[in-house]
């Protein structure tokens, strides 16, 4: 069926693993992780999700992506994305291996936001950016070319 909610939203833990997962059409992000610190997902598929990413990695940490597939979400395959306003700014290694099927115009996306305001649990400084290190992968997804919207773009990418 179709949720009104994410497929899995899952924030502010230490090692998760999701295996052998399939989400169908939900009204946003099919995998949504915030300040994840160890995270493996294995065999994972998502499609069609209506506002949002497959899967969405926000300020997130020391995570291993193996064997996923994305088609038909609205807003791309993979994003990895930092802001520091919830959780400490920040991702870094982040690691594909296996196949990455992503059927996407966007099946990798990569976006520093700036601080928005002062006062969460992060601990950012409003306007300062959070950089996106060391993201690798095995295998380019589907040959494509990653769309990057970073307004500043930090080194190990």
């Amino acid at each position: 069926g179709t949720s009104n909610n994410y497929g899995f939203k899952i924030s502010g833990v230490n090692n998760i693993t999701l295996e052998n997962i399939k989400v169908e059409n939900s009204k946003k992000t099919g995998v949504d992780l915030n300040g994840v610190n160890g995270g493996i997902l294995n065999n994972v598929e998502i499609t069609g999700t209506i506002s949002g990413f497959g899967i969405n990695m926000v300020d997130s940490k020391n995570i291993t992506l193996t064997d996923i597939t994305t088609s038909g979400n609205a807003w791309g395959g993979v994003s990895v994305q930092t802001e520091g306003y919830y959780y400490s700014g920040g991702a870094d290694n982040i690691v594909f291996s296996g196949s990455f099927n992503a059927g996407e115009s966007a099946p990798l996306f990569l976006e520093e936001d700036p601080c928005r305001a002062s006062g969460g649990g992060g601990g950012c400084t409003v306007g300062i950016y959070s950089p996106i290190t060391n993201v690798t992968s095995a295998k380019r997804p589907r040959e494509r070319s990653c769309y990057i919207s970073l307004e500043n773009v930090g080194s190990g990418i």
